[in-house]
């Protein structure tokens, strides 16, 4: 007796699924648990299953990065209401056999890459209530089809497609709720009928290409919430109708070119939140029914051709935290204490600032550029702590930088351009640790840069050009790499970027005239000098200060000889030095020359000290210094902004380098010998090395000088 099979019935929603799933990439195996051999897709990941038919009632793929085209299967699962896929690679056409899943409640392919014309075979999903195809790539016109059997519909977004040609089939839809038509190719008029959408909430034709005026029976839609109509090319005036939208919250018109007075019935939207008309032409002045408004969080006015002022009522708009109304003429005005953002830029205010802004808890922009404001900057500008944007530039402020700028511990950007600001710049700016832009271009700032400000690791630009400092750059931080551009048009900032002369607020360094001792020196004046002094000592002004910087490096380059020299000739030559150390010590008790003046060697100076060390020692130990320098040269100035005042040793080491040494001996000198002069030079730079302890001790000089003067040959022989 044969046994009879019993065939094994294969679930479809299994079928469905498989052969949907076979036409998908899904890159990281999210739908690795939808197996073939199962009985019920139902404790698949993703899908949902009716508890009580054991059927699929959900499919929700979204966001898993599925690519391909959305092909065959999914017309098996008949008990489907919600079909998910958004935010995938899907591209291609709809699949016709969408149009066979007519249970379906809830069709969402939003962000996706699909394409071509919206299929009107969709219009067979009669039981259809949500469908978002928005952010993809349709085209084409809307077909006035795809409207009749969809009566259901209460969500319908197509936005960010490449859809033209509006279609008034949408008029039918009249259990519609929110509709989104926003960012497509739509020109023309909107033509009308939108008033036969009773329950409408939500209307947004934002972005498109409409133009003429704006449809007067939008005002009969009495139950929106949220009309966005901006981006567009409406014109005219606003219709009056739009003043019986009372349960409004959103509205925007901006950028468009709608003209006119600003309506006198915005008050009656007494549920507003959000209002931007910028960028149009409205005229006229706010009326005092703006301030009825008492739900207003938002207002964005800016780039119209308002006149007049804010309603000093507006204080009674207590949520009001963002303010933009750049680029009208308005002056006084009442602010709501909770006020956020404020942007009066581009105004024509013609006031001071209002003391009572640093006192706004919740401020963080203030924008109040190009706005005619004059006087000065408030102490107590950053009373509540919370400002982190201040923008004043293209103002008439003057004075300085208030010290209490420190206290606007949340400030990101600083920004105080093209004003009369004056005095320096204030060290507590250093103590805005979250400062990412500083702009002070174009005022009178003057001083030092504060060193501190190179602490501010967050700092990413900085511009201080056009003003009057001066000084050294901080080391630290942005600094360092500042261009030229942000630095040019100073007094004198000191950086290899500008040519300008380089000034430090520091004391005036003693300055010495070698042929200003009358008698002493009158037969050593230079020929082509009169005898008047005066126009010598022009020319050949120096300070102690250059030539103690003079002899810094060379102690560096010359250390390691100096003591090998002292330590192998030192006790050849003790008695010597001991010699030396006693005639220095006695001129200096001897009431000579002050420490630190200059001595002026020339070719008129005695030669037997110039040909010997213990002379010139001598010589050395008369002016008291130990400090000794050799003025073959002066050039234009460096410091002071005194033409004949020169950095002296900045001078010499730049010739040293470049390997012309003999640039810097007096002409006059006669014959000298040339292999002496670069070593006598870089002694003199370390013997005025600004560090103590970098400076060799006289001994030390004595046992160089004498090392210069021997022959090679018998340089080798002490060794």
């Amino acid at each position: 007796m044969g046994n009879d099979a019993v065939p094994i019935q294969l679930n479809d929603d299994v079928l469905g699924l498989i052969v949907f799933k076979s036409d998908l990439i899904d890159p990281s195996a999210s739908l690795s648990s939808w197996n073939e051999d199962d009985d019920s897709p139902c404790s698949w990941k993703f899908i949902e299953c009716n508890p009580v038919t054991g059927r699929v009632s959900h499919v929700s793929l979204d966001g898993l990065g599925l690519s391909g085209k959305l092909g065959k299967g999914l017309q098996k699962l008949q008990h489907l209401k919600v079909l998910s896929l958004s935010n995938n690679n899907f591209s291609g056409e709809i699949s016709p056999d969408f149009a066979l899943m007519t249970g379906l409640e809830r069709l969402n392919l939003s962000h996706n890459s699909l394409s071509g014309l919206i299929p009107s075979s969709i219009v067979n999903m009669t039981s259809i209530r949500f469908l978002d195809l928005s952010e993809n790539s349709f085209s084409g016109p809307l077909n006035d089809d795809f409207f009749q059997n969809c009566l259901s519909l209460r969500y319908l977004s197509l936005a960010g497609n490449g859809l033209e040609d509006f279609s008034t089939g949408i008029w039918s839809l009249k259990r519609l709720r929110n509709l989104d038509l926003s960012k497509n190719e739509f020109s023309g008029s909107v033509p009308p009928g939108v008033s036969s959408l009773h329950s409408l909430k939500a209307l947004q034709l934002e972005g498109n290409q409409f133009s003429g005026p704006l449809p007067v029976d939008i005002g009969l839609c009495i139950h929106l919430l949220k009309l966005d109509l901006s981006d567009n090319h409406f014109s005219e005036a606003l219709p009056e109708s739009l003043g019986q939208l009372s349960s409004l919250t959103y509205f925007s018109l901006s950028n468009n070119m709608l003209t006119g007075d600003f309506p006198w019935w915005i008050g009656k939207m007494t549920n507003l939140e959000y209002l931007d008309f910028s960028s149009n032409g409205l005229t006229g002045s706010l009326p005092s029914s703006i301030s009825d408004l008492k739900s207003l969080n938002y207002l964005s006015l800016f780039n119209n051709k308002l006149t007049g002022n804010i309603p000093t009522s507006m204080v009674d708009c207590s949520r009001l935290s963002v303010i933009r109304l750049r680029g009208n003429i308005t002056a006084e005005m009442g602010l709501s204490s909770n006020l956020r953002y404020l942007n009066l830029s581009w105004n024509n205010l013609q006031s001071t600032m209002a003391p009572e802004l640093g006192y706004f808890q919740n401020l963080t922009v203030l924008d109040l550029r190009n706005s005619a404001i004059f006087g000065s900057i408030p102490a107590d500008i950053c009373e509540s702590g919370s400002l982190s944007i201040l923008q004043l530039d293209g103002n008439s402020l003057t004075g300085p930088i208030p010290e209490e700028i420190g206290n606007c511990s949340s400030l990101y950007l600083l920004s105080l351009s093209h004003n009369n600001l004056s005095g320096p710049i204030p060290k507590s700016i250093s103590m805005l640790n979250k400062l990412k832009i500083l702009k002070l271009e174009f005022n009178e700032l003057s001083g030092e840069i504060p060193l501190e400000l190179g602490k501010l690791e967050k700092l990413l630009a900085v511009n201080i050009s056009y003003n009057k400092l001066i000084g050294r750059l901080p080391s630290g931080g942005i600094f360092p790499s500042l261009d030229q551009s942000s630095l040019q048009g100073n007094l004198g900032i000191c950086s290899p970027l500008l040519k300008g002369p380089c000034k430090m607020n520091v004391p005036k360094p003693l300055v010495l005239d070698p042929y200003a001792y009358g008698s002493q020196i009158e037969g050593h004046r230079p020929r082509n000098v009169s005898s008047d002094s005066t126009g010598y000592r022009h020319h050949m002004l120096l300070s102690v200060s250059a030539i103690i910087a003079i002899s810094a490096a060379i102690f560096i380059v010359l250390g390691v000889i100096v003591i090998s020299l002292a330590n192998i000739s030192a006790r050849k030559r003790l008695a010597f030095v001991d010699h030396a150390l006693e005639m220095f010590s006695s001129s200096s008790r001897s009431g000579a020359i002050a420490t630190g003046k200059l001595v002026l060697l020339d070719s008129r100076s005695s030669p037997d000290w110039i040909s010997n060390p213990e002379s010139l020692l001598n010589k050395a130990a008369e002016i008291g210094g130990g400090v000794f320098g050799t003025v073959y040269k002066v050039k234009r100035p460096v410091e002071y902004s005194e033409e004949n005042v020169m950095i002296l040793n900045d001078h010499v080491r730049v010739l040293v380098e470049q390997g012309n040494a003999l640039d810097c001996v007096d002409p006059s000198m006669g014959d000298y010998p040339d292999g002496e002069v670069l070593p006598v030079l870089k002694l003199a730079l370390v013997c005025t090395s600004h560090i103590p302890s970098s400076r060799p001790s006289m001994a030390e000089v004595v046992q160089i000088l004498q090392v210069i003067k021997t022959p090679v040959q018998q340089r080798m022989e002490i060794f």
